[in-house]
């Protein structure tokens, strides 16, 4: 209940912004982080790889980001903000905060802390559960 919530929330603002639901996320998870790759965004955004070099081709189109060649690995490019984008990306994370204020309403930074702790020890569970599972076949 609470994801369907973010994500209708999360596609009327985006959509406000002249953004789909698909080009916010992955306009978010570029702003956060300075440079990444194709891979690491579909990884991080949970949007497929196809789709992703579908909205990245469409968001570089636009003006909001720009690939350049990895001085590391001369054949990965590596996908960076332009102004345009991170205009957008600081709106977002406005958009982003309005959402952590309308689920936070009424919770305590006590309760918050505990929520916190809680979330990070099932993260960490999972994380485990992945790791043991990672390597047994199908």
């Amino acid at each position: 209940m609470i994801e369907k919530s973010k994500r209708r929330f999360l596609c009327i603002k985006f959509r406000a912004c002249g953004l789909s639901f698909s080009e916010g996320i992955a306009l978010l998870v570029i702003g956060y982080s300075k440079y990444s790759n194709q891979d690491t965004i579909s990884s991080l955004s949970g949007i497929d790889k196809y789709q992703t070099a579908k909205v990245l081709a469409a968001m570089e189109e636009r003006g909001y980001i720009r690939r350049e060649i990895n001085p590391e690995n001369k054949r990965e490019k590596l996908v960076c903000l332009s102004e345009k984008g991170k205009e957008a990306a600081n709106s977002l994370k406005d958009i982003m905060d309005q959402w952590e204020k309308i689920i936070f309403a009424g919770i305590t930074a006590q309760e918050e802390r505990a929520l916190e702790q809680i979330m990070c020890k099932i993260v960490g569970n999972v994380r485990e559960y992945e790791r043991n599972t990672g390597r047994e076949k199908l």
